[in-house]
Protein backbone atom coordinates (compact mmCIF):
# COMPACT_ATOMS: atom_id res chain seq x y z
CA UNK A 1 0.00 0.00 0.00
CA UNK A 2 1.51 3.33 -1.07
CA UNK A 3 2.19 6.16 1.37
CA UNK A 4 -0.19 8.37 -0.64
CA UNK A 5 -3.06 5.92 -0.19
CA UNK A 6 -2.26 5.53 3.50
CA UNK A 7 -2.15 9.30 3.95
CA UNK A 8 -5.50 9.62 2.21
CA UNK A 9 -7.02 6.91 4.40
CA UNK A 10 -5.63 8.53 7.55
CA UNK A 11 -7.21 11.85 6.57
CA UNK A 12 -10.52 10.14 5.84
CA UNK A 13 -10.55 8.35 9.18
CA UNK A 14 -9.54 11.45 11.11
CA UNK A 15 -12.45 13.26 9.49
CA UNK A 16 -14.77 10.40 10.40
CA UNK A 17 -13.45 10.38 13.96
CA UNK A 18 -13.96 14.11 14.39
CA UNK A 19 -17.64 13.68 13.55
CA UNK A 20 -18.20 10.24 15.04
CA UNK A 21 -19.47 8.96 18.33
CA UNK A 22 -15.94 9.29 19.76
CA UNK A 23 -16.37 13.05 19.87
CA UNK A 24 -20.10 13.29 20.48
CA UNK A 25 -20.99 16.29 22.61
CA UNK A 26 -24.43 17.07 24.03
CA UNK A 27 -25.85 18.43 20.81
CA UNK A 28 -28.69 18.27 18.36
CA UNK A 29 -28.07 16.18 15.27
CA UNK A 30 -30.46 16.16 12.33
CA UNK A 31 -30.21 13.87 9.37
CA UNK A 32 -32.05 14.18 6.09
CA UNK A 33 -32.84 11.57 3.52
CA UNK A 34 -32.24 12.66 -0.06
CA UNK A 35 -33.96 11.14 -3.03
CA UNK A 36 -34.85 11.17 -6.68
CA UNK A 37 -38.52 10.96 -7.54
CA UNK A 38 -40.37 10.63 -10.82
CA UNK A 39 -41.47 13.64 -12.88
CA UNK A 40 -44.84 14.05 -11.19
CA UNK A 41 -43.18 14.42 -7.81
CA UNK A 42 -40.64 16.92 -9.09
CA UNK A 43 -43.40 19.06 -10.52
CA UNK A 44 -45.65 19.01 -7.45
CA UNK A 45 -42.92 18.93 -4.77
CA UNK A 46 -45.21 17.08 -2.37
CA UNK A 47 -43.61 16.52 1.05
CA UNK A 48 -41.93 13.17 1.31
CA UNK A 49 -43.02 11.03 4.24
CA UNK A 50 -41.39 8.05 5.86
CA UNK A 51 -44.35 5.94 4.74
CA UNK A 52 -44.29 6.62 1.00
CA UNK A 53 -40.53 6.77 0.61
CA UNK A 54 -38.01 5.47 3.14
CA UNK A 55 -39.98 2.41 4.27
CA UNK A 56 -42.62 2.51 1.56
CA UNK A 57 -43.47 -0.69 -0.30
CA UNK A 58 -45.90 -1.38 -3.14
CA UNK A 59 -47.81 -4.64 -3.62
CA UNK A 60 -46.89 -5.97 -7.06
CA UNK A 61 -48.78 -9.25 -6.76
CA UNK A 62 -50.60 -11.02 -3.93
CA UNK A 63 -48.29 -11.32 -0.93
CA UNK A 64 -45.30 -9.78 -2.73
CA UNK A 65 -44.17 -6.18 -2.20
CA UNK A 66 -41.42 -4.07 -3.79
CA UNK A 67 -39.37 -1.25 -2.30
CA UNK A 68 -40.03 2.22 -3.66
CA UNK A 69 -36.51 3.48 -2.99
CA UNK A 70 -33.36 2.36 -1.21
CA UNK A 71 -30.82 4.28 0.82
CA UNK A 72 -27.10 3.60 0.93
CA UNK A 73 -24.97 4.99 3.73
CA UNK A 74 -21.79 6.81 2.76
CA UNK A 75 -18.96 4.28 2.61
CA UNK A 76 -21.19 1.22 2.99
CA UNK A 77 -21.33 -1.71 0.60
CA UNK A 78 -25.06 -2.18 0.63
CA UNK A 79 -28.48 -0.83 1.48
CA UNK A 80 -28.94 0.66 4.96
CA UNK A 81 -29.98 -2.32 7.09
CA UNK A 82 -32.60 -0.44 9.05
CA UNK A 83 -34.43 0.34 5.83
CA UNK A 84 -34.58 -3.32 4.85
CA UNK A 85 -35.93 -4.17 8.31
CA UNK A 86 -38.50 -1.37 8.17
CA UNK A 87 -39.68 -2.24 4.67
CA UNK A 88 -39.95 -5.96 5.41
CA UNK A 89 -41.94 -5.25 8.55
CA UNK A 90 -44.25 -2.81 6.78
CA UNK A 91 -44.87 -5.41 4.07
CA UNK A 92 -45.81 -7.96 6.74
CA UNK A 93 -48.17 -5.52 8.47
CA UNK A 94 -50.15 -5.17 5.25
CA UNK A 95 -51.23 -8.82 5.60
CA UNK A 96 -52.64 -8.63 9.16
CA UNK A 97 -55.80 -7.14 10.65
CA UNK A 98 -55.52 -3.62 12.13
CA UNK A 99 -56.25 -4.92 15.63
CA UNK A 100 -52.77 -6.48 15.78
CA UNK A 101 -49.52 -4.84 16.93
CA UNK A 102 -46.02 -6.10 16.18
CA UNK A 103 -44.67 -7.80 19.30
CA UNK A 104 -41.33 -9.01 17.89
CA UNK A 105 -39.21 -9.47 14.80
CA UNK A 106 -36.07 -11.50 14.18
CA UNK A 107 -34.09 -10.96 10.99
CA UNK A 108 -30.89 -12.05 9.24
CA UNK A 109 -28.87 -10.16 6.64
CA UNK A 110 -27.74 -12.78 4.11
CA UNK A 111 -26.21 -10.57 1.40
CA UNK A 112 -25.73 -6.79 1.06
CA UNK A 113 -28.64 -5.13 -0.72
CA UNK A 114 -28.07 -3.36 -4.04
CA UNK A 115 -29.59 0.13 -4.00
CA UNK A 116 -29.86 0.32 -7.80
CA UNK A 117 -32.68 -2.23 -8.11
CA UNK A 118 -35.82 -2.83 -6.03
CA UNK A 119 -36.00 -5.40 -3.27
CA UNK A 120 -38.94 -7.80 -3.47
CA UNK A 121 -40.47 -8.90 -0.16
CA UNK A 122 -42.49 -12.13 -0.18
CA UNK A 123 -44.76 -12.46 2.86
CA UNK A 124 -45.83 -15.94 3.98
CA UNK A 125 -48.66 -16.42 6.47
CA UNK A 126 -47.61 -18.95 9.10
CA UNK A 127 -50.41 -18.52 11.61
CA UNK A 128 -53.58 -16.49 12.08
CA UNK A 129 -54.91 -16.70 15.62
CA UNK A 130 -57.26 -14.78 17.85
CA UNK A 131 -54.49 -13.10 19.90
CA UNK A 132 -51.33 -13.85 17.88
CA UNK A 133 -50.38 -14.24 14.25
CA UNK A 134 -47.04 -14.93 12.56
CA UNK A 135 -45.45 -13.97 9.26
CA UNK A 136 -42.28 -14.97 7.42
CA UNK A 137 -40.73 -12.43 5.05
CA UNK A 138 -38.12 -13.27 2.39
CA UNK A 139 -36.34 -10.40 0.62
CA UNK A 140 -34.87 -11.06 -2.82
CA UNK A 141 -32.87 -9.29 -5.49
CA UNK A 142 -32.08 -10.93 -8.83
CA UNK A 143 -33.88 -14.03 -7.51
CA UNK A 144 -31.34 -14.32 -4.68
CA UNK A 145 -32.36 -14.25 -1.02
CA UNK A 146 -30.62 -11.29 0.66
CA UNK A 147 -32.63 -10.99 3.89
CA UNK A 148 -35.07 -12.99 6.01
CA UNK A 149 -37.43 -11.99 8.80
CA UNK A 150 -39.80 -13.76 11.16
CA UNK A 151 -42.28 -11.45 12.85
CA UNK A 152 -45.03 -11.98 15.38
CA UNK A 153 -48.15 -9.89 15.95
CA UNK A 154 -50.28 -9.65 19.07
CA UNK A 155 -53.52 -8.04 20.14
CA UNK A 156 -52.20 -5.75 22.89
CA UNK A 157 -54.30 -6.11 26.02
CA UNK A 158 -54.04 -5.38 29.71
CA UNK A 159 -51.28 -7.41 31.39
CA UNK A 160 -51.55 -9.35 34.63
CA UNK A 161 -47.79 -9.04 35.20
CA UNK A 162 -45.67 -6.00 34.50
CA UNK A 163 -42.17 -4.81 35.42
CA UNK A 164 -39.31 -3.03 33.65
CA UNK A 165 -35.81 -1.66 34.07
CA UNK A 166 -35.58 1.98 35.09
CA UNK A 167 -34.66 4.51 32.42
CA UNK A 168 -31.19 6.09 32.88
CA UNK A 169 -31.34 9.48 34.56
CA UNK A 170 -30.69 11.87 31.71
CA UNK A 171 -31.82 15.36 30.87
CA UNK A 172 -34.84 15.97 28.68
CA UNK A 173 -34.05 16.03 24.94
CA UNK A 174 -34.51 19.78 24.59
CA UNK A 175 -31.78 20.39 27.18
CA UNK A 176 -29.17 18.99 24.79
CA UNK A 177 -28.71 22.04 22.61
CA UNK A 178 -26.72 22.53 19.44
CA UNK A 179 -24.11 25.22 18.91
CA UNK A 180 -24.48 27.13 15.60
CA UNK A 181 -20.91 26.24 14.64
CA UNK A 182 -21.16 22.57 15.58
CA UNK A 183 -19.74 20.18 13.01
CA UNK A 184 -21.88 17.42 14.46
CA UNK A 185 -24.85 18.15 12.22
CA UNK A 186 -24.45 16.00 9.16
CA UNK A 187 -26.39 13.98 6.63
CA UNK A 188 -26.09 10.29 7.41
CA UNK A 189 -27.06 9.37 3.88
CA UNK A 190 -24.30 10.93 1.78
CA UNK A 191 -25.01 9.36 -1.54
CA UNK A 192 -23.49 9.28 -4.98
CA UNK A 193 -25.29 9.41 -8.31
CA UNK A 194 -26.41 6.02 -9.50
CA UNK A 195 -27.15 4.62 -12.93
CA UNK A 196 -28.58 1.30 -14.04
CA UNK A 197 -27.17 -0.12 -17.29
CA UNK A 198 -26.06 3.38 -18.26
CA UNK A 199 -29.54 4.85 -17.76
CA UNK A 200 -30.20 7.49 -15.14
CA UNK A 201 -32.50 6.21 -12.43
CA UNK A 202 -34.49 9.45 -12.65
CA UNK A 203 -36.30 7.83 -15.57
CA UNK A 204 -37.48 4.92 -13.43
CA UNK A 205 -40.96 5.87 -12.22
CA UNK A 206 -41.57 3.00 -9.77
CA UNK A 207 -38.20 2.80 -8.06
CA UNK A 208 -35.83 5.44 -6.82
CA UNK A 209 -32.19 5.00 -5.95
CA UNK A 210 -31.11 7.92 -3.85
CA UNK A 211 -28.83 10.40 -5.59
CA UNK A 212 -29.60 14.06 -5.01
CA UNK A 213 -31.48 16.54 -2.84
CA UNK A 214 -35.08 17.56 -3.38
CA UNK A 215 -37.28 20.19 -1.74
CA UNK A 216 -39.36 17.43 -0.14
CA UNK A 217 -37.50 15.34 2.43
CA UNK A 218 -38.06 13.42 5.62
CA UNK A 219 -36.07 14.13 8.73
CA UNK A 220 -35.39 12.60 12.12
CA UNK A 221 -34.27 14.90 14.88
CA UNK A 222 -31.45 13.44 16.96
CA UNK A 223 -29.93 14.86 20.12
CA UNK A 224 -26.88 12.92 21.14
CA UNK A 225 -26.18 12.56 24.84
CA UNK A 226 -22.98 10.82 23.83
CA UNK A 227 -20.64 9.24 26.34
CA UNK A 228 -19.96 10.62 29.85
CA UNK A 229 -16.19 10.18 29.56
CA UNK A 230 -15.95 11.61 26.05
CA UNK A 231 -18.09 14.60 26.93
CA UNK A 232 -15.48 15.79 29.42
CA UNK A 233 -12.13 15.13 27.71
CA UNK A 234 -10.33 16.48 24.67
CA UNK A 235 -9.47 14.54 21.52
CA UNK A 236 -5.83 14.32 22.65
CA UNK A 237 -6.86 12.66 25.91
CA UNK A 238 -8.93 9.87 24.37
CA UNK A 239 -6.13 7.29 24.44
CA UNK A 240 -5.60 7.88 28.18
CA UNK A 241 -9.15 6.96 29.17
CA UNK A 242 -11.10 3.74 29.22
CA UNK A 243 -14.21 4.03 27.07
CA UNK A 244 -17.11 1.73 27.74
CA UNK A 245 -19.21 0.56 24.77
CA UNK A 246 -22.22 2.57 25.87
CA UNK A 247 -24.01 5.34 23.98
CA UNK A 248 -27.25 7.25 24.37
CA UNK A 249 -29.29 9.57 22.16
CA UNK A 250 -32.74 11.06 21.97
CA UNK A 251 -34.48 10.87 18.62
CA UNK A 252 -37.86 11.27 17.00
CA UNK A 253 -39.07 11.01 13.45
CA UNK A 254 -40.29 14.26 11.93
CA UNK A 255 -41.93 12.89 8.82
CA UNK A 256 -45.69 13.24 8.39
CA UNK A 257 -46.76 10.40 10.70
CA UNK A 258 -49.59 12.01 12.65
CA UNK A 259 -52.38 10.21 10.82
CA UNK A 260 -50.58 6.90 10.31
CA UNK A 261 -51.50 3.62 12.01
CA UNK A 262 -49.68 2.07 14.95
CA UNK A 263 -48.25 -0.55 12.56
CA UNK A 264 -46.61 2.16 10.46
CA UNK A 265 -45.14 3.74 13.60
CA UNK A 266 -43.68 0.39 14.64
CA UNK A 267 -42.17 -0.08 11.17
CA UNK A 268 -40.63 3.39 11.42
CA UNK A 269 -39.16 2.57 14.84
CA UNK A 270 -37.63 -0.59 13.38
CA UNK A 271 -36.19 1.53 10.56
CA UNK A 272 -34.45 3.90 12.99
CA UNK A 273 -33.30 1.17 15.40
CA UNK A 274 -30.27 0.23 13.28
CA UNK A 275 -28.83 3.74 13.07
CA UNK A 276 -25.51 4.17 14.98
CA UNK A 277 -26.07 0.83 16.71
CA UNK A 278 -22.95 -1.08 15.67
CA UNK A 279 -20.72 1.99 16.15
CA UNK A 280 -21.08 1.48 19.91
CA UNK A 281 -18.73 -1.51 19.56
CA UNK A 282 -15.88 0.77 18.45
CA UNK A 283 -15.70 2.93 21.58
CA UNK A 284 -13.35 0.76 23.71
CA UNK A 285 -11.00 0.37 20.73
CA UNK A 286 -10.71 4.11 19.97
CA UNK A 287 -10.56 3.53 16.22
CA UNK A 288 -8.55 6.34 14.60
CA UNK A 289 -7.37 7.89 17.87
CA UNK A 290 -4.05 6.06 18.33
CA UNK A 291 -0.60 7.08 17.08
CA UNK A 292 -0.68 3.74 15.30
CA UNK A 293 -3.94 4.20 13.48
CA UNK A 294 -6.50 1.41 13.43
CA UNK A 295 -8.54 1.47 10.24
CA UNK A 296 -11.97 -0.06 10.13
CA UNK A 297 -12.06 -2.20 6.98
CA UNK A 298 -15.40 -3.93 7.42
CA UNK A 299 -18.50 -3.37 9.55
CA UNK A 300 -21.73 -5.18 8.70
CA UNK A 301 -24.83 -6.28 10.57
CA UNK A 302 -25.41 -10.03 10.69
CA UNK A 303 -28.83 -10.03 12.33
CA UNK A 304 -31.30 -7.67 13.97
CA UNK A 305 -34.14 -8.26 16.43
CA UNK A 306 -36.71 -5.96 18.02
CA UNK A 307 -39.25 -6.62 20.78
CA UNK A 308 -42.10 -4.14 21.26
CA UNK A 309 -43.32 -3.87 24.85
CA UNK A 310 -45.88 -1.08 24.62
CA UNK A 311 -47.66 1.10 22.05
CA UNK A 312 -45.49 4.01 20.90
CA UNK A 313 -45.25 6.70 18.26
CA UNK A 314 -42.20 7.19 16.06
CA UNK A 315 -42.76 10.96 15.94
CA UNK A 316 -42.38 11.41 19.71
CA UNK A 317 -39.09 11.62 21.62
CA UNK A 318 -37.46 8.28 22.45
CA UNK A 319 -34.28 7.63 24.41
CA UNK A 320 -32.11 4.99 22.73
CA UNK A 321 -29.67 3.30 25.14
CA UNK A 322 -27.10 1.24 23.23
CA UNK A 323 -24.40 -1.03 24.62
CA UNK A 324 -22.10 -3.83 23.53
CA UNK A 325 -21.65 -6.70 25.97
CA UNK A 326 -18.97 -8.67 24.15
CA UNK A 327 -16.78 -8.53 21.06
CA UNK A 328 -14.85 -11.63 20.00
CA UNK A 329 -14.15 -13.78 16.94
CA UNK A 330 -14.76 -10.74 14.75
CA UNK A 331 -18.32 -10.41 16.03
CA UNK A 332 -19.85 -7.90 18.42
CA UNK A 333 -23.10 -8.34 20.34
CA UNK A 334 -25.16 -5.22 20.95
CA UNK A 335 -28.36 -4.58 22.83
CA UNK A 336 -30.52 -1.49 22.93
CA UNK A 337 -33.41 -0.17 24.97
CA UNK A 338 -35.93 2.40 23.78
CA UNK A 339 -37.73 4.52 26.39
CA UNK A 340 -40.38 7.16 25.88
CA UNK A 341 -40.13 10.51 27.69
CA UNK A 342 -42.26 9.19 30.55
CA UNK A 343 -39.68 6.46 31.23
CA UNK A 344 -41.65 3.53 29.83
CA UNK A 345 -39.52 0.86 28.18
CA UNK A 346 -41.29 0.60 24.83
CA UNK A 347 -38.90 -1.63 22.86
CA UNK A 348 -35.73 -3.70 23.15
CA UNK A 349 -33.24 -4.28 20.33
CA UNK A 350 -30.45 -6.80 19.76
CA UNK A 351 -27.93 -7.15 16.98
CA UNK A 352 -24.75 -8.99 16.13
CA UNK A 353 -22.27 -7.31 13.83
CA UNK A 354 -19.09 -8.38 12.04
CA UNK A 355 -16.09 -6.04 12.21
CA UNK A 356 -12.55 -6.12 10.80
CA UNK A 357 -9.71 -3.67 11.37
CA UNK A 358 -6.29 -2.95 9.91
CA UNK A 359 -3.42 -1.42 11.88
CA UNK A 360 -0.99 1.02 10.24
CA UNK A 361 1.93 2.50 12.17
CA UNK A 362 3.14 6.10 12.12
CA UNK A 363 5.49 5.36 9.20
CA UNK A 364 2.69 4.03 7.04
CA UNK A 365 3.58 0.34 7.34
CA UNK A 366 0.82 -2.22 7.74
CA UNK A 367 1.01 -4.51 10.75
CA UNK A 368 -1.03 -7.57 9.72
CA UNK A 369 -0.93 -9.11 13.20
CA UNK A 370 -1.98 -6.07 15.18
CA UNK A 371 -5.47 -4.65 15.21
CA UNK A 372 -7.58 -2.54 17.53
CA UNK A 373 -7.62 -4.82 20.56
CA UNK A 374 -9.01 -4.54 24.05
CA UNK A 375 -9.19 -7.63 26.22
CA UNK A 376 -10.17 -6.64 29.74
CA UNK A 377 -13.20 -6.14 31.87
CA UNK A 378 -14.94 -2.82 31.33
CA UNK A 379 -15.47 -1.15 34.68
CA UNK A 380 -16.63 2.42 34.07
CA UNK A 381 -20.20 1.55 33.11
CA UNK A 382 -22.20 4.79 33.29
CA UNK A 383 -25.52 4.86 35.10
CA UNK A 384 -26.30 8.50 35.89
CA UNK A 385 -25.70 11.17 33.27
CA UNK A 386 -27.63 14.08 34.75
CA UNK A 387 -24.49 15.80 36.04
CA UNK A 388 -22.53 15.75 32.78
CA UNK A 389 -21.28 19.11 31.53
Amino acid sequence: MSSTVLSSKRTLFKTWLSKSVLLSQPTNHSFKFKGVQHTTFLQTCKPRTIVTDAIGVKEIRPGVFASKELLKLHGSKGVYGGQTVGQALLAATKTVEPKFHVNSLHSYFVYPGDNTIPIEYSVETLRNGRLFCSRNVIARQRNKVIFTMMCSFQVFDKSDLEHQLKMPEVKSPLEYQIKPTSEGVRNIFELSNNTLNGTSLESKSDFNSISKSLPGKIEAECRFIGHPTLNNISHAEICDHELSPYLLWWYKGTGDLKSESHLVHQSAMAYYSDYMFIYTSLLPHKIGARPETDFLTMMVSLDHSVWFHAPARADEWMLYVMESHRASLGRSLLTGKLFNREGTLIASVAQEGFLKTLNVNTKGAINPKKTAYVNKYITNYPLNLTDEK
